[in-house]
C-alpha cells in the first residue's frame, strides 16, 4: 500500500500522515492528524495538493456522512485503496418491539378508558396519550412524582417510547397538565425526568371521594405486567390483578397540599383583604391550599417560591388598589396569571432568584 502512495503523494510526510489516517480508530485521533497536516502545510513540508487530499481523506473517515462518495484521484496518478470504515462512538439503538401486539393494544385501551382524567381533559388526548397519562398519575399518587424512564412508561402503557415523548410534550406545552424537571448528568447518561401533575382540575379529579382506588388506598395501575416481560399467559385478565401494587400497604396521603401550602393559603386570604373568620364561600370552594400547591409545583426547584408568591400577591393587590378597586378578589386563582408569567420568566432565566423577577 505504501509504494503506490509514494507515487501519488509528493512528500514522505504526506505519505506517513496518509497511512496514519487510514489506521485511526477514534475521532480524537483524526482531529490530531488534521492538526498535524495543518502544521506541515504551514511549514511547507506538505504541498497544497497533498494537504487538500489529506483533509478530504480525514473528512471521509469521520462518522457524519452516512453514504461516502468514492475518493477522487490526482490527475494521472493512482492512489491506494483508502480505509473508509467509519469511526463511531455509539452502537445503533435496537428498535423497540412488543412480543405480543394484541396484549399491548388491549393494555393501552384499558388504561385509557380507566377514568383517570376528567372527560373534558381526556377528550384532548389520544388513546395512547391517555395510557401514558394513566401511568404518570399512578406514580404521582404513589410517590408524589413520576421518575420512570421513557422505556418503563412505554412498557407499562403498551406504547412506543416516541409516543411517550410526544405525549409528555403535548401535556406540558399545549395542555399545561404536567411539569417536567430535567436531570442532565454531564458526560454520562441523563437521569430520568421528574414529572409532576400541575393541573388543578386533574389533581382534584384524582382526589375525588367516589374514586374506587382512592377509597381502597391503592394507586391505579401501579403494577401492570408489561409486554417486555415473559409472563404473558394471564396478561392482566383480572382487573384486580392489574391494579395490584407491589408497594407496602401503608401509603402516605397522595395529592394532598403540604403544610407549607396550607399556611400560605391562609396568609394569601389575609393579603387579599379577608379576615380569617369572614372568608367568602367562593374563596373556600376554590380550595386555596390546593391552588397554592399547584403554584409550588410549577416553581419547584426555584429559590424561595413562597417569598415569590408573597411578592406576587402583594404587588397585584397594590396595583388593584391604585386602580381604585379596593374589593378583594373572589378566588385565589385571581393571582394565577402573574404566577404563570413568573414561571415563564424562571424557565428563561433559571439561575436567578424568582423573588427578584416579580414585577
Amino acid at each position: 500500500m505504501s509504494a503506490p502512495a509514494l507515487k501519488s503523494l509528493a512528500s514522505a510526510a504526506a505519505t506517513t500522515l496518509y497511512d496514519a489516517i487510514g489506521r485511526a480508530q477514534t475521532a480524537a485521533e483524526l482531529d490530531a492528524l488534521s492538526r498535524q497536516v495543518s502544521c506541515g502545510w504551514g511549514q511547507g513540508a506538505i504541498l497544497d495538493d497533498d494537504a487538500t487530499h489529506l483533509f478530504e481523506y480525514i473528512a471521509r473517515r469521520r462518522p457524519q456522512p452516512r453514504s461516502p462518495e468514492r475518493q477522487g484521484t490526482l490527475p494521472g496518478l493512482p492512489l491506494p485503496e483508502p480505509n473508509l470504515q467509519r469511526v463511531g462512538r455509539f452502537s445503533k439503538r435496537r428498535a423497540q418491539r412488543s412480543p405480543d401486539k394484541q396484549a399491548s393494544y388491549d393494555r393501552r385501551h384499558r388504561l385509557a378508558y380507566s377514568g383517570v382524567m376528567p372527560p373534558h381533559l381526556a377528550a384532548r388526548l389520544t388513546v395512547a396519550e391517555m395510557a401514558v397519562m394513566r401511568i404518570v398519575a399512578d406514580e404521582y399518587r404513589a410517590h408524589g412524582v413520576c421518575d420512570l424512564s421513557r422505556d418503563e412508561i412505554a412498557a407499562r402503557a403498551g406504547v412506543h417510547r416516541e409516543t411517550v415523548r410526544l405525549a409528555m410534550k403535548k401535556a406540558r406545552e399545549d395542555k399545561h397538565l404536567i411539569s417536567v424537571e430535567e436531570r442532565p448528568v454531564p458526560g454520562q447518561k441523563h437521569q430520568p425526568n421528574l414529572v409532576r401533575i400541575i393541573s388543578f382540575e386533574w389533581l382534584k379529579w384524582l382526589r375525588r371521594p367516589n374514586d374506587k382506588a382512592a377509597r381502597s388506598g391503592e394507586p391505579i395501575g401501579a403494577k401492570i405486567d408489561c409486554p417486555t416481560v415473559n409472563r404473558l399467559e394471564d396478561d392482566c385478565g383480572n382487573d384486580a390483578n392489574c391494579t395490584a401494587s407491589s408497594a407496602p400497604a401503608a401509603q402516605p396521603e397522595r395529592g394532598r397540599p403540604t403544610k407549607e401550602a396550607v399556611e400560605f393559603a391562609a396568609e394569601l386570604a389575609n393579603i387579599a383583604g379577608y379576615r380569617q373568620e369572614a372568608v367568602p364561600k367562593a374563596w373556600r370552594e376554590a380550595d386555596p391550599p390546593q391552588v397554592v400547591q399547584v403554584w409550588l409545583n410549577e416553581l419547584s426547584g426555584k429559590m424561595r417560591p413562597i417569598e415569590a408568591l408573597r411578592t406576587i400577591a402583594t404587588t397585584v393587590m397594590r396595583r388593584k388598589r391604585l386602580l381604585c378597586d379596593a374589593s378583594p378578589p373572589c378566588s385565589p386563582r385571581y393571582f394565577s396569571a402573574e404566577v404563570k408569567k413568573l414561571v415563564a420568566r424562571s424557565r428563561l432565566q433559571p439561575t436567578r432568584d424568582p423573588a427578584r423577577r416579580v414585577a
